[in-house]
């Protein structure tokens, strides 16, 4: 599990360097997931 940021009003999402490509699309995936609700 990656960083975890508490107390925002709104979902965040947070990259690290050395990400693989399939990381940012599941995070990506998750993100817009999140925007829909």
């Amino acid at each position: 599990i990656g960083p975890m940021l508490v107390g925002m009003d709104k979902p965040v999402h947070v990259l690290q360097r050395g990400d693989e490509v399939k990381d940012i699309v599941n995070l990506a995936g998750i993100a817009v997931v999140d925007a829909q609700e």
